[in-house]
């Protein structure tokens, strides 16, 4: 019992400024410190999911003054620290031992509370990047924050009927965006000193260049010794695909279907076709169709 007490009173009094792992969030220090985290972030879906896992010396914390608020997450790495800015989406008392509460906090980006509004709506005469602004401006208590990265912004023509039917407003958004062409990600910006704790900032992109290059990481054992970050599992696996992806959409203006296909570059493996259409007046002209 001895060193769960030596262990409540460090973290009662000690700062997490030497600490690899620091949370940040609306309750000051009165959270704690960071144990453990684990999650994942990916392109496109839904961003990025943390959950961390929080000791604190408090058992009565008021768990509904951080739900929907900003946190910061930072963790140290070889060079600046790392930081995951988003809101917390969930939060859990797992319980408590010896004087010692155990927190669970879900970090998750402004995009996902997207996902809580089921709607039908129709657009009429507005382009990809109006759609996606018009349902944003819906979420401006969020103090959402986006950029867009297009070759050519141009090229998205106004689409003459585009319906969203009992979806949520993300996965309306990601079939939309999708059908486009166009994907997304989360820039990160920690700001301790500021009452929102930073920024994280989707970007939505359909080409590569505006992808930030990464640094080189070794791919190295896993050793308390080492003083530089590395890759210590890598797995690769190759699975079957469809050989072409064909569509054809109808032109009531016309009346006549439109086609575009598309083939695997020579060297992939492949077998079989992707056909489908697309609905009415899927594109308005070949160029965009075989976008």
């Amino acid at each position: 019992m001895e060193g769960i007490y030596a262990l409540r009173a460090a973290l009662a009094a000690a700062t997490q400024e030497r600490r690899h792992l620091r949370l940040d969030t609306l309750l000051g220090a009165r959270l704690g410190a960071v144990e453990a985290f684990s999650g994942i972030e990916q392109v496109d879906g839904a961003g990025f999911v943390l959950d961390v896992l929080v000791l604190s010396p408090e058992a009565d914390l008021p768990l509904e003054q951080l739900y929907g608020t900003p946190a910061l997450l930072q963790m140290q790495t070889t060079g600046a620290p790392r930081a995951f800015h988003g809101h917390v989406t969930a939060v859990e008392r797992l319980g408590s031992n010896g004087g010692l509460a155990r927190y669970r906090l879900r970090l998750q980006p402004w995009l996902a509370f997207l996902a809580q509004r089921v709607d039908s709506y129709v657009f009429h005469d507005r382009s990809v990047v109006e759609i996606v602004e018009d349902i944003f401006a819906d979420y401006i208590g969020l103090v959402p924050a986006w950029r867009w990265a297009l070759a050519d912004r141009s090229q998205y023509a106004r689409r003459s009927l585009t319906t969203q039917y009992q979806e949520s407003d993300l996965g309306f958004l990601q079939r939309l965006l999708a059908e486009e062409g166009i994907y997304y990600w989360f820039e990160h910006a920690g700001d301790p000193g500021n009452a929102r704790l930073g920024a994280h900032t989707l970007v939505l992109a359909d080409h590569h260049g505006d992808v930030p290059r990464l640094g080189t990481v070794r791919f190295h054992r896993r050793d308390a010794t080492e003083r530089s970050d590395s890759v210590r599992h890598w797995r690769v696996a190759r699975r079957w695909c469809p050989a072409a992806v064909s569509r054809q959409s109808w032109d009531h203006r016309t009346a006549t279907l439109r086609h575009a296909r598309a083939e695997v570059p020579a060297g992939v493996s492949g077998i079989g076709e992707d056909i489908d259409t697309s609905g009415p007046y899927g594109w308005q002209d070949n160029a965009r169709g075989q976008r």
